[in-house]
């Protein structure tokens, strides 16, 4: 289970200095690391400040801040479409530019592990990226991740590796107001998962029909479409009585 210590948001063009401050410190991490990637490909050239203020304005911008101080230590920009994967089968978003700031633990794998989150809550079934094919270190990372190897590409001068990791599909299935002693009657399945997102559920209702009440996350794996996610809103009492006028 993801120990969420972050907010993950959409970007907007005032984040983006934050952005291009993590991209050019990282830049100098690696050089001094002697790592050859983004130091040696122009990569502030092919990816300036206008493309993340594009992307911000076209809602594909995404950053991590953390909570204590509304700062941004990762991002990212998330596609629907992506020219080197062509014509691959399942829905997906495709991870560009993922960047996290220099000595913060665990900032990358959280913004990759948010992304999934919000990948399923979109119905989509895939998250991929591709990772150059001379970093060992990191392809081994997104190893670890699940990040499954799935080809080689070239790209020009660039020669990356295509990975993919295939997510546990939740089916969101609608809202539904209803008071609590409707909702102890609801009929559910044990591999049903009720949603705590956006809405107030007292977790007196659910146990121990429910096996998680939390935001979108599942305290054990489950299989692939046996999942159904509900959201409901919990009435109180004035409520309830407005409701049966």
């Amino acid at each position: 289970m993801v120990l969420h210590n972050s907010l993950f948001r959409s970007g907007t063009i005032y984040d983006v200095p934050d952005i291009i401050g993590l991209i050019e410190r990282r830049i100098e991490w690696m050089d001094c690391n002697g790592i050859n990637q983004w130091n040696k490909s122009h990569y502030r050239e092919r990816y300036p400040d206008g493309y993340y203020i594009q992307a911000a304005e076209k809602g594909l911008l995404y950053v991590l801040t953390a909570k204590d101080s509304n700062r941004i230590i990762a991002g990212a920009v998330l596609l629907t479409q992506d020219v080197r994967w062509g014509q691959s089968n399942g829905k997906a978003y495709y991870v560009h530019n993922l960047v996290a700031a220099i000595g913060e633990k665990n900032a990358g794998k959280e913004i990759l592990q948010r992304i999934e989150e919000y990948t399923r809550l979109q119905g989509m079934h895939f998250v991929r990226l591709d990772c150059i094919v001379g970093n060992q270190k990191l392809n081994s990372w997104y190893e670890k991740l699940g990040y499954e190897y799935v080809r080689t590409i070239t790209d020009g001068e660039y020669q990356g590796n295509l990975r993919e990791k295939k997510l546990q599909v939740i089916l969101v299935a609608g809202e539904q107001s209803v008071t609590s002693s409707e909702l102890c009657a609801f009929p559910i399945c044990k591999t049903t998962i009720v949603s705590s997102h956006d809405y107030l559920i007292n977790p007196c209702f659910l146990a121990p029909k429910i096996i998680a009440a939390t935001h979108m996350i599942t305290p054990k794996p489950f299989t692939i479409s046996d999942i159904v996610v509900h959201k409901f809103k919990v009435l109180n009492p004035e409520e309830t009585a407005a409701v049966n006028v």
